[in-house]
């Protein structure tokens, strides 16, 4: 009777049992994927159960006020506090039966280190022309492309004729830098490439570091023979600066290569010794011996930033004006509404400054101290000042956090004055917005010297030697399923609230 209703019904009978196939099939699938998803996720909390560190010991009080509300570590809380423990109390969490390392970390600061950005003009020039002037406008760009913030302009004034430069060696002190004098065929002698200095006792005024009016700057450049103030023969360039703030901190070797492998993150040069202590060295052009601060430096920046550069010539106007003796505060207003002929662009990413500043700590010299081409635009060696800063002001707002702006003065990380001087070792990015208050300046104290430099300020006397560098990314920052933050390594960044924000920024 079976046998009779397979045959007659043949068709219905293939139907049921290829149903029957496909539901165990698809049974025997899921099972297995459950199984091997489960496997995976056992496998994942094995591997990722420990964080890099399982306590964070701070002093007493020392809690962000995000922190109390959420119970989580903040990420870049380091960079907000002050205060510490005592090394007292680091033995004593060292004794702590169960305590397998223990790693101090003592935030200092941020410290500004500064290298020349050197363009070459020669290129541009025009060889019809006796003299002229041509101008350099930087332009800083950052968050992905989406700030970009003027600088002051960079000109360049060449002649045909000679020009006598007063060098370092025959200045007299306490009165200023010497103009430069252009030397006509006929022999007259006229000043010009004005420089900033106080005019019959007059004052100049302070200005805040991102100010315009005091980042601008003009290189006068003669004939060949002409020769600058170090002595060198002059070149068609222009000299701007790129400064990069760093967050600086102390560790203790041992215990810092045995929590974060630290050692085996170095890429040249060596790591810490044991013990090790701040070196005494001597400069021919020092007085006094200063010491030296043994630091490890990251090989690569962490920052997103370029810098654009749009070469432009003057109209012949700009000539008579830089010729005529103009006050030096008056004539970079005038230039500045001067009209131009664009000539090109270039850009220059962060990568080759921050190669050639980490060469400079490296190999520590003294082109800093001595070399009239890094004056006013070289900070590479000196610890004579840094700063510090509060956290974020910042409110929960939905899954994210509000971000709200915190004004104070930006003098306190620099002075700019009128006629282009100084200001120049500030990032400009620093007249963005701010979100951080409690900012301070602390300066290295250098009275028991008793030394004096020429402009009255005082001599430093300790300096940063980069014994060597490290990859940020062999650091072990633990798994992202297990993170803590480890903020002497990891930059943490912001996040977009929204989708349209999380791709503009990339």
């Amino acid at each position: 009777m079976a046998g009779a209703q397979w045959r007659v019904r043949g068709r219905r009978s293939l139907a049921l049992l290829s149903m029957i196939a496909v539901a165990v099939a698809g049974f025997t699938l899921l099972t297995g994927a459950a199984v091997t998803s489960r496997l995976d996720a056992v496998g994942a909390v094995k591997a990722n159960y420990r964080p890099v560190y399982d306590l964070l010991v701070r002093p007493k009080d020392q809690v962000l006020g995000l922190e109390k509300q959420r119970n989580l570590v903040q990420s870049g809380q380091l960079a907000g506090m002050r205060g510490g423990i005592s090394i007292q109390q680091w033995e004593q969490i060292r004794a702590v039966p169960g305590v397998s390392i223990a790693a101090p970390v003592s935030v200092i600061g941020y410290v500004m280190r500064t290298v020349p950005i050197q363009v070459d003009l020669n290129g541009d020039l025009d060889p019809s022309l006796e003299r002229q002037v041509l101008r350099v406008q930087p332009t800083w760009v950052t968050d992905a492309g989406l700030s970009r913030i003027p600088d002051g302009p960079a000109y360049l004034y060449t002649t045909r004729n000679r020009l006598d430069v007063t060098p370092f060696s025959e200045w007299r002190s306490g009165e200023g830098v010497p103009t430069p004098e252009e030397v006509d065929p006929d022999g007259h002698r006229t000043k010009i490439c004005p420089v900033a200095k106080l005019p019959g006792g007059s004052v100049i005024r302070e200005l805040e570091p991102t100010d315009l009016q005091s980042r601008w700057s003009l290189t006068c450049v003669g004939a060949k023979g002409s020769t600058d103030m170090a002595g060198k023969p002059m070149t068609s360039k222009v000299t701007l600066q790129w400064s990069v703030p760093f967050l600086m901190a102390a560790v203790d070797p041992a215990s810092e290569a045995s929590l974060a492998g630290l050692d085996k993150a170095v890429t040249d040069g060596r790591y810490f010794h044991p013990g090790e202590k701040p070196a005494t060295r001597k400069l021919k052009v020092m007085p006094y011996p200063y010491s030296s601060l043994p630091i490890l430096i990251a090989d690569r920046p962490q920052v997103d930033a370029k810098l654009n550069l749009d070469v432009q010539r003057l109209d012949p106007a700009a000539v008579s004006m830089v010729r005529k003796g103009t006050e030096v505060w008056r004539l970079g207003a005038s230039l500045t509404k001067q009209p131009a002929t664009p000539l090109g662009q270039r850009t220059v990413t962060i990568d080759d400054p921050y190669r050639d500043m980490v060469n400079r700590m490296r190999h520590p010299s003294t082109a800093d101290a001595a070399n009239g081409d890094d004056l006013g635009s070289a900070n590479t060696l000196w610890f004579d000042k840094f700063w510090t800063v509060g956290a974020a002001k910042v409110t929960p707002q939905a899954d994210g956090l509000r971000a709200h702006s915190v004004s104070y003065d930006l003098k306190i990380w620099g002075l700019g004055y009128e006629g282009g001087a100084g200001s120049g070792e500030v990032p400009m990015e620093l007249a963005d917005t701010g979100v951080r208050g409690g900012v301070a300046l602390h300066g290295n104290d250098t009275g028991e010297h008793n030394v004096e430099v020429g402009d009255g300020s005082a001599l430093p006397d300790v300096a940063l030697e980069a014994v060597g560098t490290f990859d940020p990314s062999k650091v072990s920052l633990g798994s992202a399923l297990s993170a803590v933050p480890m903020d002497t390594y990891y930059n943490p960044g912001a996040a977009g609230a929204d989708e349209a924000s999380r791709q503009a920024l990339k």
